[in-house]
This record gives C-alpha cells, sequence and structure tokens, in this order.
C-alpha cells in the first residue's frame, strides 16, 4: 500500500510480521484450546501442566505483541508522510507511482501528500476529485498523508487491544486450570 521509489514498502516489516504472529498464535490458541480439553477430559495431570506452561508463555507473548504493536503505532505518521511525499513526487515520471498514488487517491478521498498543492498548477490529477475536469478548487481538500496513517494507526489500535484481550483471557485460563490442578489433587487424594 505505501509505495516508496523502488518497489519499498516504508512502513517496515513490522506491519506484516505483527499481523503474521497474531494469525499463528490463533493456530496456536486452538492447538492450546484442544490439549486442555484433552487434559480435563481425560484428567491428566501431565498434560494440564503441560497446557498451562504453554499458556503462561502464549500470555507473556502475547503482552509483547501488545507492546510492539503499541511502540511501533507511534512511528506511523512520519513512515507513510515520508513514503506518500515521495510517491507525489514521483506521480509524473514513474507510471508506478502514478499507479500507487492514484489507487490511494481514490481509496482514502484525498489529493497529494497534504493537499492538491502538491501537484504543479494545473496539473491536478482526476483522482484528487469527484468530478472531471479536475483543478484545485475541486480537488479533494484532505491531504493523503493524515488519512492513510489514521487508518493504519486505527489498524494497529485494534490488533493492540486484541492482543491485550487475548492476554487477560489467556491469564483466566491459567488460573482455571489451577484450580482444576487443586481440585484434581484433593479427588485423587479422596480415591
Amino acid at each position: 500500500m505505501i509505495w516508496l521509489g523502488k518497489n519499498l514498502y516504508v512502513l517496515g516489516p513490522a506491519f506484516i510480521t505483527i499481523p503474521s504472529i497474531l494469525l499463528g498464535l490463533g493456530f496456536v490458541c486452538i492447538i492450546l484450546a484442544i490439549l486442555g480439553l484433552y487434559g480435563c477430559a481425560r484428567a491428566n495431570e501431565c498434560i494440564l501442566k503441560t497446557y498451562t506452561a504453554l499458556v503462561i508463555l502464549l500470555f507473556l507473548v502475547e503482552i509483547v505483541i501488545a507492546i510492539l504493536t503499541s511502540v511501533e503505532s507511534n512511528r506511523i505518521e512520519s513512515g507513510v508522510e515520508m513514503s506518500v511525499n515521495l510517491t507525489i513526487t514521483d506521480y509524473y515520471d514513474n507510471e508506478i507511482a502514478k499507479q500507487k498514488a492514484d489507487e490511494m487517491q481514490k481509496t482514502f478521498t484525498c489529493c497529494g501528500a497534504n493537499s492538491a498543492l502538491d501537484y504543479p498548477i494545473n496539473k491536478t490529477p482526476d483522482t484528487c476529485c469527484s468530478q472531471s475536469p479536475c483543478n484545485i478548487t475541486n480537488a479533494f481538500q484532505k491531504g493523503c498523508a493524515k488519512e492513510v496513517s489514521g487508518y493504519l494507526e486505527q489498524k494497529m489500535l485494534i490488533m493492540s487491544i486484541t492482543s491485550f484481550v487475548c492476554s487477560a483471557v489467556a491469564l483466566f485460563s491459567v488460573g482455571f486450570a489451577c484450580l482444576f490442578f487443586r481440585d484434581l489433587g484433593q479427588y485423587t487424594k479422596l480415591q
């Protein structure tokens, strides 16, 4: 989405890595849930201890991811502004930059990095307007840098909140597993 001069994506690997890790953690959660259910159904203390240890590890990983998404979201605005400025600068010189800028301007109903004034006079692209012919007076007023960074910050906030919620669920799972251990120990003493 955010393109630099030579097919480089400005926001770095964190914006690809963090969602991939969260998807992987979702798969691990499913496997852990099956393991926990099996351990409870069989009242197998070894499986339940393994389950508890893995859930604690999962909890720690989710906390790290939540912190990482919070930290990375603070770097969004400067990276987006740099990327959008470079794309707009290359608009008339590079066909790929033109396609990316047009796509961005259509998607976010914005114009230029900061405004339509980023383009030369009488050369405002048609994607900057809802009607043709396009010029500075009828171009979208908002710049794309703020629109794109706002969009990405919103997505990062959602990922961060989701990670914190999953961490809380993992913490409750550990608590319930510990209660089950205690009851299982009392149950085996009665037999």
